[in-house]
């Protein structure tokens, strides 16, 4: 009897635990989301900073002047604690989204000479904050002539010394210096004086002063004659009056020389000219080329033409004519000949030769098109043998057979991406080749990628009506997180469709229990009568 009891208690615990999972399954079904993640506090080097909400900014101001803002460590503290934090980068690049920290640890070392966007995350939800950082202002006395401006706080060298800005000194001034505040001088120079000449007094040879001493001394003139002007005759003076008067020379002829004319003077220059011949040409005697001289000497040579060639007419030879005669022959080619053959990877070539002349000609030959493997089309940086975590952003590539192709030819194919789709949670997306995606609840996922055919025809990549279908399926969360994640869906699948079968158990055993108790209170009852 004991033993009957002890099992009918055992029976009812087990009712009892299956009823309250019940409960518990359903009231985790209705949690609530969480709230938009904050920043409560922000700190540089011990600095902290202010936090507007409102207006999704942050400023940090008061770091000491010397302070280097393009290397800076941020300390930063959100609500929820456990929110992930992450500055947008200065210039993409393809790790830029994995910089982030937990909260109560320092930000690997960032660049705020800037203001920057500082984006804090908590399941799903993103807060972005402007962030904006300054130091102090240097502070020092003024540069002077003999003094360089320092900081008083850093020592940093914020101006040199000017040094003295002196006003010239003169014959009978000092040179002063005309800064503010400053009695520096030096000696006044003193006259330095010229000797006296024919048209000056002794004069003072400083630039600005005008002291001069004494006369000048006039000139002593001898007199000009037809080669010398009239000069100064005084020792050192080179002083002269006019010009010489020259000699009134008649003109030089080709027959006669150019002789002085005045009187008394019998000077005669040079020789008779002689003709100046010019060489005779094609088309002219040798023709004498001075002014007013009709001489001309022989005929004319007339052309010395040249043969026509593949590129030029019959041209005369004669140095300075450009007579051509005719027109150019041109090219009498060969036939095109292959020196190359082409393949897929490589032109061809080929060549003709003129059969007059050295000229030849080369050609490229276009490389013979090339036929993609669509099983070459993959996506790439899912892994299927490791669990993803939640709530975390997975990347991947897909890479389409012969979309490396950037000197294609006619005939070529290739796949390139097209859209992207997770089996039974949305439709198809476009792409360019790089996705990402977030997982929120644990489970097994089939990823699948659409590559299109293009062929290469009149200059342009064309779409053909063949696809690829590459897939992978991952698996997101721990194992624990699936088993549990699978009960989860099973319990809301019997909740929405009516299922009632296990509560029907749950009566059955019952009534069962009950029976067992009438029975057992009952046969206790005849035993004791």
């Amino acid at each position: 009897m004991k033993t009957i009891k002890k099992w009918m208690a055992y029976f009812m615990a087990v009712l009892m635990l299956c009823s309250m999972s019940q409960v518990r399954v359903l009231a985790e079904d209705a949690l609530p989301t969480a709230d938009t993640p904050k920043i409560t506090e922000f700190k540089i080097q011990g600095v902290k900073g202010t936090v507007d909400d409102q207006q999704q900014k942050i400023n940090v101001a008061g770091l000491p002047c010397n302070t280097d803002l393009t290397s800076l460590t941020a300390e930063v503290t959100c609500d929820p604690a456990d929110a992930i934090v992450r500055f947008d980068p200065l210039k993409p690049s393809a790790d830029d989204g994995q910089k982030k920290l937990e909260q109560g640890n320092a930000l690997q070392t960032e660049d705020f000479s800037v203001p920057r966007i500082c984006n804090v995350e908590y399941q799903g939800q993103i807060n972005s904050y402007t962030v904006t950082v300054s130091t102090l202002s240097h502070a020092g006395d003024p540069a002077t002539c003999t003094n360089d401006s320092v900081c008083k706080t850093c020592g940093m060298l914020l101006e040199e010394k000017w040094g003295h800005d002196l006003l010239a000194a003169t014959c009978t001034e000092k040179a002063k210096c005309q800064r503010s505040g400053c009695s520096y001088t030096e000696p006044a120079l003193g006259h330095d004086l010229s000797k006296a000449t024919c048209t000056e007094p002794a004069r003072c040879q400083r630039e600005g002063c005008d002291y001069t001493e004494g006369e000048a001394l006039g000139h002593d003139l001898s007199k000009a004659t037809c080669t010398e002007p009239a000069r100064c005759q005084r020792e050192g003076c080179d002083y002269t009056e006019g010009e010489a008067l020259g000699h009134d020379l008649s003109k030089a002829t080709c027959t006669e020389l150019a002789r002085c004319q005045r009187e008394g003077c019998d000077y005669a220059e040079g020789e008779a000219l002689g003709h100046n011949l010019s060489k005779a040409t094609c088309t002219e005697p040798a023709r004498c080329r001075r002014e007013g001289c009709d001489y001309t000497e022989g005929k004319a040579i007339g052309h010395d033409l040249s043969k026509a060639t593949c590129t030029e007419a019959a041209k005369c030879q004669r140095e300075g004519c450009h007579y051509t005669e005719g027109k150019p022959l041109g090219h009498d080619m060969n036939a095109w000949t292959v020196t190359k053959k082409s393949t897929t990877t490589e032109k061809g070539e080929q060549a003709r030769n003129c059969k007059r002349c050295d000229y030849r000609e080369t050609e490229l030959i276009e490389r013979l098109s090339r036929k993609v493997d669509a099983g070459k089309n993959q996506i790439a940086d899912l892994r299927t043998d490791i669990n993803y975590p939640l709530d975390e952003t997975i990347t991947f590539h897909l890479y389409g057979a012969g979309q490396d192709n950037t000197e294609p030819v006619d005939g070529d194919t290739r796949y390139v991406p097209e859209s992207w789709k997770i089996e039974n949670q949305f439709d198809w997306r476009e792409t360019d080749g790089e996705s990402g995606f977030q997982i929120h609840k644990a489970g097994f996922y089939k990823v699948m990628a659409s590559f299109r055919q293009q062929k290469f025809e009149s200059g342009t990549w064309q779409n053909t009506d063949q696809t690829d279908i590459k897939e992978v399926t991952i698996k997101a969360g721990t194992e624990a997180q699936r088993e549990e994640q699978a009960r989860k869906d099973a319990a809301k699948k019997a909740a929405k469709t009516g299922d009632t079968s296990q509560m029907f158990v749950y009566i059955l055993l019952l009534l069962v229990a009950a029976g067992l108790a009438v029975f057992v209170i009952a046969r206790n009852k005849k035993k004791q009568q």
